[in-house]
């Protein structure tokens, strides 16, 4: 049976198969044509990554992408923890900055209102005997 692979480069490969061949089975073969790993190599259908143990009967003359996972990064883990513990530092080290700006501005704002208000006295209005 045969099934076509379709790559994001947009080439396309027919593979012979048996109905009994897993996914996996199918990754193990690709990974001698296109020298990506089978452990990085994801099968699309529909939209949908396919799982490894599925068989390869449910998609006689279809259409697979094949996509490259990305790599992972095993010595630079610690490194981006650490980087994101430093940047959760600095934000809670900028909230609490903006904190003691806002309670400076507060005092500052109460000040000018003092300051006015004994300069300018507003007249306080008896809205009760207005209405009369």
């Amino acid at each position: 049976m045969k099934i076509t692979i379709k790559t994001l480069d947009q080439k396309t490969r027919e593979v012979d198969v048996t109905p009994e061949d897993t996914v996996s089975d199918l990754k193990l073969l690709l990974e001698k044509s296109t020298n990506i790993p089978a452990e990085r190599q994801r099968l699309i259908y529909n939209a949908r990554a396919i799982d490894d143990d599925r068989s390869l009967r449910e998609f006689d003359g279809c259409t697979l992408h094949l996509v490259e996972k990305p790599k992972k990064r095993t010595s630079d883990s610690n490194t981006a923890k650490e980087g994101s513990k430093a940047a959760t530092t600095s934000q809670i080290s900028t909230v609490l900055d903006l904190e003691k700006r806002a309670e400076s501005v507060q005092e500052h704002y109460n000040a000018a209102f003092k300051l006015l208000d004994s300069q300018f006295p507003i007249p306080v209005v008896r809205l009760d005997l207005l209405q009369s």
